[in-house]
């Protein structure tokens, strides 16, 4: 959906995004990698107005990390 900006299951279009977020945590999901601050992948969600499917991604420059 990020690249599409189209729903692989039923077609929609009407795709929100949940923008990735170091500050609050209910604005998406991070993966932790350690105990530390800075050891945490940012994930950033897409999510199908119309059926509610929904896809996270990584940044490519990020997936190193994990």
């Amino acid at each position: 959906m990020r690249n599409t900006h189209c729903c692989p299951k039923c077609g929609g279009t009407d795709i929100v995004l949940i923008p990735a977020s170091e500050w609050l945590f209910s604005r998406g999901i991070n993966v932790y990698t350690g105990l530390h601050k800075g050891n945490k992948v940012l994930v950033e969600r897409y999510i199908c107005r119309s059926c509610g499917y929904l896809e996270n991604w990584v940044k490519p420059e990020h997936l190193n990390r994990l």
